[in-house]
């Protein structure tokens, strides 16, 4: 592939518990900053007020769907502020990564947040979803980049949304031991969020006079055999395939300088996660760092992988990244893994 068709991160935007921009997100991760709440309705099974993470403007007042287009909005404005020439770019196709059905989920969702994102964002393209949860950005840059591959644009736009705050679905979660509970250390903090990506190839970004903040060296995707709450121990063989692949894409002997992953304090993951590294730990500088900022803004499910490119290109940008080589990694519950490559800039650059 000649070095202009190479596909690269323009920009990206987020909104988070932490953080309504990507800088102050990323910051706060940094800082190790953790905003999670008592919801005032929402009870686990000892009748003690859930623990979330929701961002500072979310209002309970409005729907799931219209509390995840407004986060939508609020980082797509974000993620566009550092294109002063957008509009030269042409329509902006949009594949906006969801939840996988689950309680507490309508299951015409998809239809109904592109329509009002459509309504809502100028100079939309076309609108795609793919609703594989956690995964879910993974499978979104992929389709992405094989439409910019395939001539269909000039650039596009990953977003990711999600939110775990519903009734049925916190309720959900409380059953089967996943919420985060005083009885349940084992569990997670629900969150709601969106991340957004802008790619385009390198020779629209130097047409364009953008400097990218990062380079996509690959993406990967896999199904795990054994996933959450299914019978059988998960060996992490789907995490492992996926980040196999990845890693092809890498000159023998370079090592990844830092992950990004969606490690929730879920026995699950950590396994699967420790399975992965036993099998693969030579081709990572150092295997025991990574960054999980589920512990700042709690589980974005859907949001996840926009969010994680986000933290890898602020910590570029801002000069304290480690090494210029990052891994993403998400994995869903239904079995989805996804595995990003994604090379930033050296802060001297």
């Amino acid at each position: 592939m000649r070095g202009d068709d190479r596909i690269c991160v323009l920009s990206t935007g987020a909104c988070t518990a932490v953080g309504l921009t990507a800088a102050a997100s990323a910051a706060a991760v940094r800082a190790g900053i953790a905003r999670f709440l008592e919801h005032p309705t929402f009870l686990d099974q000892h009748n003690e007020p859930a623990i979330v993470a929701h961002p500072p403007v979310s209002r309970p007042d409005l729907s799931l769907e219209e509390r995840l287009v407004e986060f939508a909005i609020a980082a797509f404005a974000d993620a566009i502020k550092a294109i002063p020439n957008a509009v030269e770019f042409g329509p902006l196709p949009m594949v906006i990564a969801l939840p996988e059905p689950r309680p507490g989920l309508d299951q015409q969702l998809s239809e109904r947040i592109m329509a009002r994102l459509s309504e809502n964002l100028r100079g939309l393209g076309v609108l795609s979803a793919v609703m594989h949860g956690h995964a879910s950005g993974g499978a979104a840059i992929h389709h992405a980049v094989q439409m910019l591959r395939n001539g269909h644009g000039r650039w596009a736009a990953v977003v990711g949304l999600d939110s775990w705050l519903a009734a049925e679905t916190v309720g959900w979660l409380d059953k089967n031991r996943q919420l985060h509970a005083t009885y349940n250390a084992w569990g997670f903090i629900p969150g709601e969020a969106a991340g957004v990506c802008l790619i385009s190839n390198l020779a629209t970004a130097r047409e364009r006079t953008v400097r990218p903040c990062a380079l996509i060296e690959a993406v990967a995707l896999d199904r795990e055999e054994v996933p959450i709450k299914v019978d059988g121990v998960c060996l992490g063989w789907g995490l492992s395939r996926a980040v196999k692949s990845a890693l092809s894409a890498l000159p023998e002997g370079e090592q990844v300088d830092m992950i990004y992953c969606d490690q929730n304090g879920e026995s699950y993951r950590a396994d699967e996660f420790g399975f992965m590294l036993a099998r693969m730990g030579q081709r990572f500088r150092a295997p025991a760092d990574f960054i999980a900022p589920a512990d700042c803004w709690g589980d974005t499910g859907a949001a996840t992988i926009p969010l994680l490119v986000t933290l890898a290109t602020q910590a570029a940008e801002r000069a304290y990244a480690v090494g210029t080589l990052n891994l993403i990694l998400a994995g869903s519950e239904s079995g989805h893994r996804a595995a990003i490559l994604l090379r930033t800039p050296n802060s001297s650059n």
